[in-house]
């Protein structure tokens, strides 16, 4: 037994201190806090989302759609700090789109009319936080991003 603990201490990497320097570190930011009270928000969403999905959305898979409105709605959560999501303001919504559709039209398309829906499940159901003009120009952000990628 006794070579095993000094085979095992002689495999093992002195430390500095510093993180970058332990094996074990994981070397992957952790979330904002934005983006976890995102998440939280949009988890709370989620099961009246995906029963509105059933009866109103169109025929793309459920699965795909919360794929597609977890991942920008994060990132959404991360640039615009404590903004609700059933408050998108659309200033930011509209440079978050444009860079995607920079980053990748074909994404682009599929997340514009992901959070299309979303936006109409937001108004449907009573949720949309923010004044009408501004749903509406949430709304036109994303019509002209879909519009965008679909001539791309």
């Amino acid at each position: 037994m006794a070579n095993k603990s000094r085979r095992r201490q002689a495999r093992r990497k002195p430390r500095s201190g510093h993180p970058a320097d332990d094996p074990e570190h994981d070397t992957k930011q952790a979330p904002s806090v934005a983006a976890l009270q995102g998440a939280w928000e949009l988890g709370a969403l989620v099961p009246a989302f995906v029963r509105w999905h059933r009866e109103h959305g169109e025929t793309q898979d459920p699965a795909i759609v919360l794929e597609h409105l977890t991942a920008f709605l994060c990132v959404h959560a991360t640039v615009s700090g404590d903004s609700a999501l059933t408050a998108l303001e659309p200033k930011l919504m509209a440079e978050l789109v444009a860079l995607l559709i920079e980053l990748d039209p074909e994404i682009a398309l599929h997340v514009c009319t992901t959070l299309f829906q979303f936006m109409h499940f937001l108004r449907d159901t009573g949720r949309w936080s923010d004044t009408p003009e501004s749903y509406q120009a949430v709304r036109r952000v994303l019509f002209d991003g879909m519009c965008l990628t679909r001539n791309a």
